[in-house]
């Protein structure tokens, strides 16, 4: 499954003295990215939390007119494994103003820092908004583009040809935000923005990496044959059983459910196993190996 926009949410002005936040419902297996423009900001270095257990990694900070207006652009450093109601909170310095958009990606299967293949900002810019990544995106892989800019007259900002404009929000008084996303198709490297915004502003782009991630397996690999019936094994970070099957030349079937390196849960039900031979077997997503019987790559 590749990583595709699932849904997103903007927090409205947050005044001087109140932290911007953003509910944001999800599903199972999300991730949420967080952009944040703030004026007037005092801290180069914000934070960025939930109320869901969530930890947030920080991509550098850009500017968008004076050191004091900063852009920031956060990655949740665990997937969601509930629908609860989630706030997101951005701690950031004193400030005049402050908006904050979240985004939220499914279909991945790497988080944080490791989920990102790529990014590349821009401060300061004073017509259109570009930025530019140091490699060619890989088609397969999420986008997006997001920019922080200072707002004085009634413009808002155009998103680049071939992104959807997922949220935006211009405040006159200088803290606005526009985010645009693309589930896959873009190879290049210049992201730039459909129009002249004539304000200061910060254009920053991210590529997600949509490679999956190893299991954290700590155990050793155990052969489970399709004679056995009801076995269970226990050990390291996985479970699995095997049931017989019926009719000629039964193959068993097989539930398994492990935990990832970031403790999410990841659970396959009734898969026809793959049998293989030998100590070596190839490894593939989301197959069975009955000889050595192991997942080492997540969904």
């Amino acid at each position: 499954m590749a990583a595709t926009y699932r849904a997103s949410a903007i927090s409205g002005n947050a005044t001087s003295g109140t932290e911007p936040t953003v509910v944001l419902t999800p599903v199972v297996g999300d991730i949420f990215i967080v952009t944040c423009a703030a004026k007037g900001n005092t801290n180069a270095s914000p934070t960025c939390s939930d109320n869901n257990g969530g930890t947030y990694y920080l991509l550098p900070t850009a500017t968008y007119r004076t050191s004091l207006d900063t852009f920031s652009v956060f990655v949740r450093n665990q997937k969601l494994i509930n629908v609860n109601s989630t706030t997101i909170t951005v701690t950031i310095g004193a400030h005049t103003q402050a908006e904050v958009a979240v985004v939220a990606v499914a279909g991945m299967s790497l988080v944080g820092s490791g989920s990102v293949r790529q990014s590349a900002k821009t401060d300061n810019n004073t017509t259109t908004p570009t930025a530019t990544f140091g490699a060619v995106a890989l088609t397969a892989n999420f986008t997006l583009a997001a920019i922080g800019y200072d707002l004085s007259a009634a413009t808002l900002a155009t998103p680049p040809t071939n992104w959807t404009e997922r949220q935006e929000a211009g405040q006159t008084t200088g803290a606005s935000v526009e985010v645009a996303t693309r589930d896959s198709g873009f190879t290049g490297t210049v992201v730039t923005w459909g129009a002249a915004l004539n304000e200061a502003n910060a254009a920053y782009i991210l590529e997600l990496d949509g490679t999956l991630s190893s299991i954290g397996y700590s155990g050793s690999f155990d052969a489970i044959t399709s004679s056995q019936e009801g076995v269970q094994k226990n050990e390291g970070t996985w479970k699995g059983s095997s049931f017989a099957g019926s009719g000629i030349n039964p193959q068993p079937r097989y539930f398994l459910t492990c935990a990832d390196t970031a403790n999410v849960r990841h659970n396959w039900v009734d898969y026809t196993p793959f049998f293989v031979t030998g100590s070596a077997p190839v490894i593939a997503p989301q197959t069975y190996l009955t000889g050595t019987f192991a997942i080492l790559v997540a969904a």
